[in-house]
């Protein structure tokens, strides 16, 4: 069964062990919003369903990816649908994501000893473990550590600290700044 990838092989002689998860990039850090008392903000993360079933009970997550018993709120907003070059607003209903960067908390990162560009990744000060040869060798290593960062205090209605900050990614960046000017 050589070459297969259930098998422990891939083609061209790559070991399934050695196959890299988890990287889906920097995230970008928030810009500067500024805006006076007279200022209409409504500003949301984007719709975490993305199979329209806003019937299904979803719950809010901890930083650790585990389930809380706090049922997320469906909410909806007007919309612009434009059908046969007719505009209608309609009401979309969306859950916003949730962004832990701008509750406050930048999680940490994992990696593992797979290659020289998995263990390049870690930042946290650790003595790093030798590559891994075989599935066996194999270590799950923290990347990054866990650490808070300030929030914009922009409440949209909905999420406190939600809507305007950090972007969303394997690794949240620092949140901007969301700052009144007279």
């Amino acid at each position: 069964m050589a070459g297969y990838p259930w098998s422990g092989d891939y083609p061209n002689g790559i070991n399934f062990y050695l196959d890299i998860s988890g990287n889906g990039g920097k995230a970008g850090s928030g810009g500067n919003v500024r805006y006076t008392a007279e200022s209409q903000i409504f500003a949301y993360n984007g719709d975490m369903i993305t199979n329209n079933d806003y019937d299904t009970l979803y719950y809010e997550y901890n930083e650790d990816g585990s389930i809380t018993n706090k049922v997320l709120k469906v909410c909806e907003k007007p919309s612009i649908k434009n059908e046969n070059g007719i505009n209608q607003i309609v009401n979309r209903k969306f859950i916003p994501s949730k962004i832990f960067a701008q509750s406050g908390v930048i999680r940490a990162t994992y990696t593992t000893n797979s290659g020289d560009w998995t263990l390049s990744k870690v930042k946290t000060g650790v003595a790093l473990p030798n590559k891994a040869n075989n599935y066996s060798e194999l270590t799950l290593i923290t990347a990054t550590n866990r650490v808070n960062t300030a929030v914009t205090g922009y409440t949209n209605g909905y999420m406190e600290n939600q809507g305007i900050g950090s972007g969303a990614g394997y690794l949240e960046a620092e949140n901007g700044k969301f700052e009144l000017i007279k």
